[in-house]
Order: C-alpha cells, then structure tokens, then sequence
C-alpha cells in the first residue's frame, strides 16, 4: 500500500499569514517580532502585537505568542513569566499555535487560544480573558514605533538600501585604508630621500615643521635676493646691448648720409 501522504508542517510564517488575515485593516493594525524597547533597553520581543482601531467595537491591544512545535510549547509552560512583560500591556494575551501542540487545561487561567485550521483560518479554542493593562512605558513604545516604521515595505525598502550603503561603505574604508598606506609609504620614501640629501629630518621632533619652515622661508628670501640680483645683472648686459645697437644704428645712419655729401663735394671742387 502507499504511503500517506504526511501533512506539511506549520511554519511560523504560516502562523503569521492568518493572524495578518484576521486582524487587518481598517479594523485592526498588527505588527510581528515586537520588542520591549531599543538599544541596550531591549530585553523581550513578543511575537506579535494587534490592537482594534474602531472606537465602536472597544480599542483593545491584544499579544501574542506563536507556538508550532511542542518542546516550544513546554519551555514556555516551565517561566510562563516572560510573558509577563508585554502580557501586563494587554487588553488580551493570546497563544496562537499549530493543531495539537497547546492542550486547553495546559493553558494559564486567563491565557487565550487559537488553533491554524487546516483552511490557513484561526479556530478561537479558548476566549482569553479581557484585563485591565498598566500603561505603555516610553521605553516600550519606543521599540513598538520603530518595528512598525521597520514593518512598512517603503520603510523597509529605504532600511535594505541604507544597510547596502553602510556595506558598500565599509568595503570603501578598507580600500581606502590600502591606497592610504601606500600613500604613506610613497611619503616615507620622500622624506627619508629629502634627509639623506639635506641631513635634516622632517620627523625629528614634535617642532621640526617650525623650524625648517624658517630656514625655508630664510632660503626663499635668499632665493629672491639671488634672483633679483641675477635678474639685474642681466637687466644691465641688456641695457648694455641695446645702447651699443644704438650707437651701431647711429653709424651706420652718419655713413648713409655721410658718404653721398662727401663725393657730391668732391666732384664739385
């Protein structure tokens, strides 16, 4: 004979779907994986948190826990108290589980639960018991903020770019940090050639960069000196060669018309 087909195992993510199913908009809001708070502040997650919007049916904040294996189900029985820290916020505190894993008289007095059909629906097997919960702390609906701006799909979306960001970042720091060690290098190489040719080191002590910015500015002001001067000397060889093309030019001027005068007077005599 065949075997039976085994029925698939219910996931925690199937779990999900029916709660996002029976508790959405605009009735309801739900969030998933809810912490406790933020940074070093969080110390919980509940599995889930829903809460009615309609004034009309009675605002209430109702938790969550999911339970699809057994061994899950009976760790929670033996500290039923870290529930404690989202359980004492809520209108309602639920267990939503896969079929078999909760038996009802396991249950905690005020404790509710519901069943995943095999239709993906949530069967109510026991109403939990509607509280009077304590006020949020600031701390608490700090994480509950954020995990809700974290669930939107834009927000969401702007989080997984700003994650690639950070990577793509840090992969261009070290990179970064390559080409600047060598850089390093390439300067250590110039100092150390600068210092075998001057017999100064740039890196002697924490003043150096003092000092050999006086002696560059004494060796600038020398530089200038001697250019000026270099610059007049040559100045003067040029004066000199111009006035000596002048007198040239003049010459031969007097010869031009020098010379026509003197034959016109000789053949007149």
């Amino acid at each position: 004979m065949p075997k039976a087909k085994e029925k698939p195992k219910v996931t925690t993510a199937d779990v999900e779907a029916a709660l996002a199913t029976k508790f959405s908009l605009p009735q309801h809001a739900i969030i998933f994986q809810v912490p406790d708070g933020t940074g070093m502040n969080k110390c919980r997650t509940a599995d889930a948190l829903a809460i009615n919007c309609w004034n009309s049916r009675q605002v209430e904040l109702q938790g969550f826990e999911i339970k699809v294996s057994r061994g899950d189900w009976q760790k929670e029985m033996q500290d039923p108290s870290k529930s404690a820290t989202f359980m004492i916020h809520c209108h309602r505190w639920w267990i939503v589980a896969a079929p078999g894993i909760v038996k009802l008289e396991e249950l905690p007095g005020d404790w509710g639960l519901m069943e995943l059909t095999a239709r993906g629906n949530l069967s109510t097997k026991s109403v939990a018991t509607l509280r009077n919960p304590e006020p949020l702390s600031f701390e608490m609906l700090a994480g509950i903020m954020r995990r809700a701006i974290n669930c939107d799909p834009g927000q969401q979306a702007l989080q997984d770019e700003y994650s690639r960001g950070w990577r793509e970042g840090q992969a261009q720091v070290r990179s970064s940090g390559n080409v600047f060690e060598k850089e390093l290098e390439k300067v250590l190489e110039q100092v150390t050639r600068f210092q075998n040719v001057t017999g100064l080191n740039p890196l002697l002590s924490d003043h150096a960069e003092e000092s050999y910015a006086r002696k560059f500015h004494a060796f600038k002001r020398w530089s200038s000196r001697v250019e000026r001067e270099d610059l007049e000397r040559q100045l003067r060889s040029l004066r000199r060669d111009v006035l000596g093309a002048i007198d040239d030019t003049e010459n031969v001027i007097k010869q031009c018309f020098d010379e026509p005068r003197q034959t016109e007077e000789s053949d007149a005599a």
